[in-house]
């Protein structure tokens, strides 16, 4: 009888699991079509690599001190310049991106953890389970994000890991509401209703049947918050809530190159187009999977 169950319950995955197959290949044609989202991808990838290749590109540590350089222009020796106490601008922006794009990336996948968790369970169950969560999760919206966001950093201290607990703590509530609507509509499927009746428990049902089919705007909303996080980040060590000196953190650089704008504008202005393409990469790559994923968007 166990196996005729767990095979009627196998069954019933057969149509949704081949249907999702077919989504991602036509989601995947779909965005190869758009030259920007490609673009924005491949210029991605491309800025991950060079931060993890940093040792390789550059062999100066990023607080390695040249007293004979102080402020020097962009040269061969320096291709981005130097800062005030001769560091390397180019090895600094290289190892700063591992710090902030390593917050940023955590900080989202904690509250992509969170947030679906909470919003699978809220969805799945409702009644009194789903008000109590959703009244929950209505008060911490009701703070507005930056200010909840710094009452995190205060009370925890100013460093790059308050900063990521205070990202993936704020971003939760936005990502249990989305998760949470998108199973109120998934639970009366089909095949979700033929796996409740052939005896599947409900932690397999959610994290099985609903969660694979609800992924496309769960993975949108993940790419614009990768975003919204890289710029908080770099905010927050701009104005010494983050990433405390020497680090070679992008928003860091940024404050510490300010006083020197006329005289010496490379040290702000590169750890700034760091910031700026890192945004717009993943900004245009969102547009794009918007589009590739949302049946509504397809041609």
């Amino acid at each position: 009888m166990t196996n005729a169950r767990q095979a009627g319950v196998a069954g019933s995955q057969v149509q949704p699991a081949a249907k999702r197959a077919r989504q991602r290949r036509s989601a995947w044609r779909t965005l190869r079509r758009n030259p920007i989202a490609m673009a924005a991808l491949v210029g991605f990838v491309l800025l991950i690599l060079a931060v993890i290749l940093a040792p390789l590109i550059t062999p100066i540590p990023p607080n390695a001190h040249d007293y004979d350089h102080l402020l020097e222009p962009p040269t061969w020796a320096h291709p981005f310049g130097t800062d005030d106490l001769g560091r390397d601008i180019l090895s600094r922006v290289l190892w700063g991106g591992r710090e902030s794009l390593r917050v940023a990336v955590m900080a989202i996948a904690v509250a992509i953890s969170g947030g679906t968790v909470v919003g699978l369970v809220s969805g799945y169950f409702g009644g009194w389970v789903d008000a109590l969560i959703m009244r929950i999760v209505d008060v911490l919206l009701a703070f507005p994000s930056i200010l909840l966001l710094l009452s995190i950093v205060a009370a925890l201290g100013p460093n790059l890991g308050t900063v990521l607990i205070a990202l993936g703590v704020s971003a939760i509530p936005g990502f249990s509401r989305l998760v949470r609507g998108s199973v109120l509509a998934a639970k009366n499927y089909e095949y979700v209703t033929a796996a409740r009746v052939l005896g599947a428990s409900d932690a397999y049902i959610m994290f099985t049947q609903i969660l694979p089919n609800i992924m496309p705007p769960l993975i949108i909303y993940a790419t614009v918050g990768l975003g919204n996080a890289i710029l908080i980040t770099a905010g927050l060590s701009y104005i010494g809530l983050g990433a405390q000196p020497p680090s070679p953190e992008w928003g860091a650089m940024l404050n510490a190159g300010r006083t020197h704008l006329r005289d010496a504008w490379w040290i702000s202005v590169f750890p700034g187009l760091a910031i700026f393409l890192a945004v717009l990469f993943v900004n245009l790559l969102s547009d794009g999977l918007r589009d590739a994923l949302d049946p509504k968007l397809r041609q």
